[in-house]
Protein backbone atom coordinates (compact mmCIF):
# COMPACT_ATOMS: atom_id res chain seq x y z
CA UNK A 1 0.00 0.00 0.00
CA UNK A 2 1.33 3.47 -0.83
CA UNK A 3 2.34 5.63 2.09
CA UNK A 4 -0.45 7.86 3.30
CA UNK A 5 -3.18 5.39 2.23
CA UNK A 6 -5.78 3.63 4.30
CA UNK A 7 -6.48 -0.08 4.67
CA UNK A 8 -9.64 -1.23 6.43
CA UNK A 9 -9.94 -4.54 8.27
CA UNK A 10 -13.42 -6.08 8.13
CA UNK A 11 -12.65 -9.17 10.23
CA UNK A 12 -15.49 -9.70 12.64
CA UNK A 13 -18.03 -7.61 10.69
CA UNK A 14 -21.19 -9.69 10.38
CA UNK A 15 -23.55 -7.34 8.55
CA UNK A 16 -22.63 -4.74 5.98
CA UNK A 17 -24.82 -1.78 5.00
CA UNK A 18 -25.65 -0.62 1.49
CA UNK A 19 -23.52 1.76 -0.59
CA UNK A 20 -25.30 3.97 -3.14
CA UNK A 21 -23.48 6.28 -5.55
CA UNK A 22 -26.27 8.24 -7.22
CA UNK A 23 -26.72 11.37 -9.37
CA UNK A 24 -23.19 11.54 -10.82
CA UNK A 25 -21.41 10.79 -7.52
CA UNK A 26 -17.73 9.93 -7.95
CA UNK A 27 -15.07 8.00 -6.08
CA UNK A 28 -11.95 9.16 -7.97
CA UNK A 29 -8.32 8.36 -7.12
CA UNK A 30 -6.87 9.55 -10.42
CA UNK A 31 -3.39 11.05 -10.62
CA UNK A 32 0.22 9.99 -10.39
CA UNK A 33 0.63 7.01 -8.10
CA UNK A 34 -1.07 3.80 -7.15
CA UNK A 35 -4.11 4.87 -5.11
CA UNK A 36 -6.92 2.33 -4.90
CA UNK A 37 -10.66 2.27 -4.27
CA UNK A 38 -12.23 -0.35 -2.02
CA UNK A 39 -15.98 -0.69 -1.49
CA UNK A 40 -17.51 -3.34 0.78
CA UNK A 41 -21.24 -3.55 1.42
CA UNK A 42 -24.38 -5.68 1.25
CA UNK A 43 -25.79 -4.07 -1.89
CA UNK A 44 -23.62 -1.64 -3.86
CA UNK A 45 -25.22 0.55 -6.52
CA UNK A 46 -23.72 2.97 -9.07
CA UNK A 47 -26.51 4.79 -10.91
CA UNK A 48 -27.28 8.00 -12.83
CA UNK A 49 -23.76 8.53 -14.24
CA UNK A 50 -21.92 7.72 -10.99
CA UNK A 51 -18.36 6.40 -11.27
CA UNK A 52 -15.56 4.71 -9.39
CA UNK A 53 -12.51 5.87 -11.37
CA UNK A 54 -8.75 5.45 -11.23
CA UNK A 55 -6.84 7.10 -14.08
CA UNK A 56 -3.11 6.44 -13.63
CA UNK A 57 -1.06 9.34 -15.02
CA UNK A 58 2.38 8.10 -13.99
CA UNK A 59 4.84 5.38 -14.92
CA UNK A 60 4.08 3.01 -12.05
CA UNK A 61 1.22 0.52 -12.00
CA UNK A 62 -2.18 2.06 -11.26
CA UNK A 63 -4.22 1.26 -8.19
CA UNK A 64 -7.03 -1.25 -8.28
CA UNK A 65 -10.74 -0.96 -7.78
CA UNK A 66 -12.00 -3.68 -5.44
CA UNK A 67 -15.73 -4.15 -4.90
CA UNK A 68 -17.18 -6.71 -2.50
CA UNK A 69 -20.98 -6.82 -2.40
CA UNK A 70 -22.28 -9.65 -0.22
CA UNK A 71 -25.64 -9.66 -2.07
CA UNK A 72 -25.74 -7.49 -5.21
CA UNK A 73 -23.60 -5.11 -7.29
CA UNK A 74 -25.65 -2.94 -9.68
CA UNK A 75 -24.10 -0.61 -12.27
CA UNK A 76 -26.80 1.03 -14.34
CA UNK A 77 -27.88 4.03 -16.32
CA UNK A 78 -26.33 7.32 -17.33
CA UNK A 79 -26.58 10.96 -16.33
CA UNK A 80 -29.73 12.79 -17.59
CA UNK A 81 -28.31 13.69 -21.03
CA UNK A 82 -26.79 10.19 -21.46
CA UNK A 83 -23.23 11.56 -21.82
CA UNK A 84 -21.77 9.87 -18.72
CA UNK A 85 -22.38 6.16 -18.10
CA UNK A 86 -22.34 4.70 -14.60
CA UNK A 87 -19.12 2.68 -14.40
CA UNK A 88 -16.17 1.10 -12.66
CA UNK A 89 -13.07 2.19 -14.60
CA UNK A 90 -9.30 1.93 -14.38
CA UNK A 91 -7.22 3.58 -17.08
CA UNK A 92 -3.53 4.25 -17.73
CA UNK A 93 -2.99 7.61 -19.45
CA UNK A 94 0.82 7.59 -19.59
CA UNK A 95 3.35 4.77 -19.80
CA UNK A 96 2.20 2.92 -16.67
CA UNK A 97 -0.11 -0.06 -16.35
CA UNK A 98 -3.76 0.45 -15.53
CA UNK A 99 -5.04 -1.04 -12.30
CA UNK A 100 -7.10 -4.19 -11.93
CA UNK A 101 -10.82 -4.31 -11.21
CA UNK A 102 -11.76 -7.03 -8.70
CA UNK A 103 -15.39 -7.88 -8.07
CA UNK A 104 -16.79 -10.33 -5.54
CA UNK A 105 -20.58 -10.61 -5.37
CA UNK A 106 -23.43 -13.12 -5.41
CA UNK A 107 -25.20 -11.22 -8.16
CA UNK A 108 -23.89 -8.71 -10.73
CA UNK A 109 -26.24 -6.49 -12.72
CA UNK A 110 -24.83 -4.19 -15.45
CA UNK A 111 -27.57 -2.61 -17.55
CA UNK A 112 -28.98 0.45 -19.28
CA UNK A 113 -25.55 1.76 -20.32
CA UNK A 114 -23.60 0.75 -17.19
CA UNK A 115 -19.96 -0.25 -17.80
CA UNK A 116 -16.93 -2.01 -16.32
CA UNK A 117 -13.75 -0.82 -18.10
CA UNK A 118 -10.00 -1.41 -17.74
CA UNK A 119 -8.02 0.53 -20.38
CA UNK A 120 -4.34 1.07 -21.07
CA UNK A 121 -3.09 3.64 -23.58
CA UNK A 122 0.44 3.41 -24.96
CA UNK A 123 2.06 5.50 -27.66
CA UNK A 124 -1.24 7.00 -28.74
CA UNK A 125 -3.09 3.70 -29.12
CA UNK A 126 -5.56 1.95 -26.84
CA UNK A 127 -4.73 -1.60 -25.81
Amino acid sequence: MPSGGFAFNYNGVENFGDINLLQQAAADTSGVGAASIQMTGRQITLRDGSVALNQNQGSEAGGEISVTATDLLTIEGTNPDASIPSRLQTQALAIGKGGDIKISTRQLMVRDGGQILANTQRKGAWL
